[in-house]
């Protein structure tokens, strides 16, 4: 996997004790990424739950800042959770490549969404 990867190319160096340390840097940078995309749509599904009404009124308040602070509080529990199920996971390589595939689960579903939005526009334009 990757870290054997890393692994083979600083014991060549005899650079060995970077290993961790790339590990948990290229798990961390994953998180942030997944992390990043998870808490990015908050403030366009607090825009579509008050004009449709699909949250409950406790998840579209907002904050003296303005900021949709129950929306970003329950992604943080619901992220949270997950992480924790991942840090049961012994293997750096194993919890790296899972992040990977969250990341790019929640990247496809965007550009989904984003297509599917498109394609609805243009359709209703060109009528």
């Amino acid at each position: 996997g990757v870290m054997q990867a890393f692994d083979a190319v600083f014991a060549k160096f005899g650079w060995q004790l970077l290993t961790p340390v790339v590990g948990i840097m290229l798990v961390t940078a994953s998180l942030g990424g997944m992390l990043t995309w998870l808490a990015g749509p908050s403030k366009g599904l607090l825009l579509i739950s008050r004009q449709e009404g699909y949250l409950p009124p406790f998840l579209q308040r907002l904050n003296r800042q303005g900021v949709q602070q129950n929306i970003l509080v329950a992604q943080g529990l619901i992220t949270t959770v997950i992480a924790l199920l991942y840090a049961f996971i012994p293997d750096v390589s194993s919890a790296y490549w899972i992040f990977s595939v969250i990341t790019t689960q929640v990247y496809l579903i965007t550009y989904l969404l984003m297509f599917v939005a498109g394609t609805g526009l243009w359709s209703s334009r060109s009528r």
